[in-house]
């Protein structure tokens, strides 16, 4: 199946977001029910190319033509005190003619280091994926979750309609997943597009 929408549902009503529903049954799928119950039949999946879209999109991380911009830098107590290193991100970002999306600083005794995202870049790598060219790092490329309940996600043996594994939420593997840096996210899942 290259059907280029196939990990791709529409959860908007008048009034914002639904709640999820099942791709197959169009079920209501029930979050709180579904982290705090021990029942299997209460899961609730989500396709693991809808998580590699959502990282490769939102991540901060270096490398490749999708990568954020690095800035590391020493900082003395009082440069830190006076929010030198706040100013000069921006002022960086102000010279290029950017806007910041989100960020990832680390600061060790004054070793700060920076993952800054904008708003471009991330235009940018939504629209390559929309229009193909990453077919050969993507499975499908699509834009919203694709949510499965537990017993079309069972009779579907927990494989994706685009091939990909279907992961529970809340289990040991999506918290691994979601949890993990996205630096380390993309080395090991998206290796392509950090050396591209």
């Amino acid at each position: 199946m290259n059907e280029r929408t196939a990990c791709v549902t529409q959860n908007e009503t008048g009034e914002g977001l639904a709640p999820e529903q099942c791709a197959v049954c169009g079920k209501e799928l029930d979050y709180l029910t579904a982290m705090a119950s021990t029942d299997a039949s209460d899961g609730i999946y989500i396709c693991f190319e809808s998580i590699r879209q959502k990282i490769f999109v939102y991540g901060k991380y270096l490398g490749g033509p999708y990568g954020a911009i690095g800035l590391s830098r020493y900082y003395s107590k009082e440069e830190c005190a006076g929010k030198q290193c706040e100013n000069e991100i921006r002022a960086m970002l102000s010279s290029l003619g950017r806007e910041e999306y989100s960020r990832f600083i680390t600061c060790t005794r004054g070793n700060m280091k920076s993952i800054i995202l904008t708003r471009d870049m991330i235009d940018k790598r939504k629209q390559d994926l929309l229009r193909g060219i990453l077919d050969g790092e993507f499975t499908q490329a699509g834009g919203e979750k694709k949510y499965f309940c537990h017993a079309h996600a069972a009779e579907s043996d927990f494989t994706c309609s685009c091939g990909a594994e279907l992961i529970r939420l809340g289990s040991e593997t999506h918290r691994e997943l979601t949890g993990m840096e996205d630096q380390r996210f993309m080395e090991l899942y998206l290796p392509g597009i950090l050396g591209g």
